[in-house]
Order: C-alpha cells, then structure tokens, then sequence
C-alpha cells in the first residue's frame, strides 16, 4: 500500500497531464462548426485543469487530492455520455415497437391486409416466385469515406475511373422499398432506374420533371397515388428523377445527366425542409458530387447505363447473400449488439462527448444554403437555353412550426425571390386547407399521407394553370 501511495505521489501529475493533454488535442482536432458552446465549456475546464497539474509539479506535496477530485469532475462528463448512448438505444427499442404498432394500427384503418414480413423475407419470397427483385438502397451505401481528407469516394470505377449511380438498378426490375401503412411498397424501375413508366423516356422532349428524395421518388405509397403520377394523368410527358435518401447537389446532378437532352419545359426542384439542406454537410464531401458546381462536369451515365445496371446486380445480390449468410434482416444496423456496444464505448465518441453536451446540431450552415443558391442558379441558367423555367416545391416535414423552420423558410424564400425563381409553398396550402400533420402524414413515423400526395398535385395543377402551359 506505501508503494502504491508513493507511486501516485510521485507520478500522479505526470499521469494527469498526459491525461488531460489527450483530451485537448483530440477535442481540438475534431472541432467543427457543429461543435457545441457546451463542449468549448468543457475543454476549458480541461485546460484549467491542465494547467493546475503543470503548477503543480513545482511543489512537492502536490495538491493530491484536488487533483484526484478534477481527475473524478472530468470524467463524470465521460460517465454522463456513456449513459446518454444507454438512453438513446432505450429510445430506440421503444420506438421500433411504437413504429410496428402504429404501421398495424394505419393498415387496420387503411383496410389494407398488413404484411409482416421483413423485407429481406418479402425479397426472398418474391424470388422464389419468379420475380426479378431488388431492394431500394440509398447512394450512401456506395460512399467509402476516406478520414484523412474527410470526403467520400465511390465505390465503383468503370473503365479505372470512379463513377457514381446517382440512384438504384434499372432495367425495369422490380424495387422494393418500404412499408408504412402495412404494404410493402414496390415498383417496376426504369431503364435508368426511376419510377416512371420506361416508354417515357422515348419522348423527344418532356412537358413536367422532378426531382428529389423519398417524397417525390414515392414512399411509400402503392397504386399510384404520389403527386407526380396524379400529374401524370394529365401531362403524359413527366419524368420523376426523384430518389430517397439524396440532397441538392444529387438533384444537380440528375438533371446534368439524365435531362439536358429532354429539355423540360418546367421543372420542379422538391425540396424536403427536413434533411435537403443539413444533408449538404455529408454530400459536399462526395468529390463526384461537389464536382457537379462545375458546369462543365458530368460522369456520362447515361452512356455508362448497362455498365452501371451489371455493377448495381451484382452489388445488390452481394448484400442480399450477406444478409442471408450473417442470418439477419434487411433492417437498422442499430439492432445489433455489436453496433451498440462500438457506438457506447467507442472511444472518439466518449472523449468528443457525441451523445451528450456535444450532439451534433441538424441546423443548416451559410455555407450550405450559398451551395443551394449555385445550384439553382446553375439549373436555371441551363434551363433558360431552351426556355425553360425552374419552380421550386418547399416540402414541409412533420411537426410543430419551430423557429428553426421558419428560419429556414424565411432564408428559402429570400434565396428564390433573388434569383426570381417561383416558390410553391406547402406549409400554405395544407393550412389553407385546414390539415395538420396527423393528416399530412400517415402516421407520425411516416411520409405524406394520400391526402397529401393529393393537395400538392392540385396546386401544382393550379400552378400550371395560371401559367397556360401547353403540352409537348
């Protein structure tokens, strides 16, 4: 026991400073402009610390005890993370259970016979029947990040050059999406990989296109009741470029491949307030994505199609096989323990405090919003050399009208009428005609409901109307 005592005598302040020099310089090489006020705080505080064991070398009985209460001080904000990781993966429990139940709930009202299935057992299932299926898988899925230059790469080359799909396989096979209201939504893609009916893309030119993520790509509706097939109705000639999981800068991109030869006479840039902008953060790290601010930048999918398509077939039948290897789901990565044990005890995410005073914020920068701005700029400019016009649809998400929202709007709105583009507000109509979200939304875990879909094609409609636009 006197050895030990006089061990920590002897080293105790050494140890500590190494301790606390640790803290420092890994807090300050990942300090980014989501670092929250709070954690600033708290390297603060470490550095009063440190400095308190640097002072104290200098005296021989040292201040042991208040260096063991700031050794106990700081990790107690340690501790507090590590139990917030705990809450967090509860909530996740809690809601998966919440969500299954609510999907039974909304297919019992809907009338629709609920599918329990997993869908990598719906996969499996239509398979065996002869159908030719996939599952919907998101553009991340291809990105390998790189952590010493912070950006992501493409998985794929073609022709030793790396190359980007900017959505799932094509070839009108049969995609698998999701299910919300107790149906698994699906749907026959394109040559390109699209939801639209594949003759379309034999016009000459196109009267209506879109794009955007999972609110204009379909989620997760059957029976063709999304707002773009309801305008299809009417305008034959639309294309819907949309696909979940994407931003602004993919939007960009779909239309410098897929519709500069189409030359549509409208095109509606949907926009989702819930992720379009924050979702920036990730994808203006994609090189093949950043890239596209280039006007004269493009990849050439449309002539690297069946190339794109084999690679995509092989790519989605590795992910099926290893689900069926590992004897797992085509589910959240969440639900393994493996994942929540690496997520709570990985050391980065303690000592930067991720789940505590330092979770991350999902605010929008300037910088992003000033991407936003090229990006219309660049559409519209291309655009205008066939007389074409950009409409920009502001998709409101669900939930009570924060600041934050209508801060975010207020900055949309400013951003459009300065570059005179039109702005179909939403948030407007839907109060207009008096829904709230419970009705916009199936279900509060959900996309838009039926109504929805409904009310936006109206005003599109409305829109289109007053503008007199003829077909192609």
């Amino acid at each position: 026991m006197e050895i030990f005592i006089k061990f920590i005598k002897t080293y105790l302040h050494v140890i500590l400073i190494i301790y606390y020099l640790i803290i420092l310089c890994i807090g300050l090489l990942y300090i980014d402009e989501f670092t929250k006020n709070l954690y600033y705080f708290f390297l603060i505080i470490t550095s009063f610390f440190l400095i308190f064991e640097f002072i104290s070398l200098f005296f021989r009985k040292g201040f042991y005890l208040f260096s063991i209460s700031f050794f106990c001080m700081t990790n107690a904000f340690f501790i507090f993370d590590i139990y917030k990781a705990f809450l967090q993966f509860s909530q996740i429990d809690r809601y998966n259970k919440a969500y299954n139940q609510t999907i039974i709930e909304t297919a019992k009202k809907l009338k629709i016979d609920y599918d329990k299935r997993t869908k990598f057992e719906f996969l499996l299932d239509n398979r065996r029947n002869g159908f030719d299926i996939y599952p919907f898988i998101t553009i991340s899925d291809y990105l390998n990040y790189q952590r010493n230059s912070d950006s992501y790469i493409s998985k794929f080359k073609i022709n030793q050059k790396e190359i980007l799909p900017l959505n799932g396989i094509g070839g009108q096979k049969e995609i698998v999406v999701c299910n919300e209201r107790g149906d698994w939504w699906r749907y026959k893609s394109d040559r390109y990989g699209y939801n639209n009916p594949d003759e379309v893309w034999d016009e000459e030119f196109i009267d209506l296109a879109f794009v955007g993520d999972s609110f204009t790509h379909g989620s997760c509706i059957n029976g063709g009741e999304i707002y773009v097939e309801l305008l299809r109705k009417i305008y034959a000639k639309t294309l819907n470029l949309g696909w979940g999981g994407t931003g602004p800068l993919t939007y960009l991109g779909v239309f410098k491949e897929y519709l500069l030869t189409k030359k549509p006479k409208i095109l509606f840039f949907s926009f989702y307030e819930g992720n379009d902008l924050v979702g920036l953060e990730k994808f203006k790290k994609v090189k093949n994505l950043k890239n596209y601010l280039n006007p004269k930048f493009s990849q050439n999918l449309v002539k690297y199609n069946d190339e794109i398509n084999d690679m995509l077939k092989v790519f989605l039948n590795n992910q099926i096989k290893n689900y069926k290897t590992k004897n797992i789901v085509l589910t959240k990565k969440e639900s393994s323990i493996f994942y929540k044990i690496k997520y709570i005890f990985h050391p980065l995410n303690v000592l930067l405090l991720k789940r505590s005073i330092n979770e991350k914020s999902f605010l929008y920068t300037n910088e992003n919003l000033k991407i936003l701005k090229t990006i219309l700029l660049e559409i519209k400019n291309t655009l205008s050399e066939w007389d074409g016009e950009l409409v920009f649809l502001y998709l409101p998400s669900n939930g009570n009208r924060t600041q934050d929202k209508i801060k975010l709007f207020k900055d949309i709105a400013s951003t459009t009428k300065s570059l005179n583009i039109d702005l179909i507000n939403l948030i407007m109509v839907f109060q207009k005609h008096g829904k709230n979200s419970e009705q916009i939304f199936t279900h509060k875990y959900s996309h838009y409901s039926v109504l929805a879909h409904k009310l936006i094609a109206n005003e599109i409609l409305s829109y289109l109307k007053k503008r007199n636009l003829t077909k192609n």
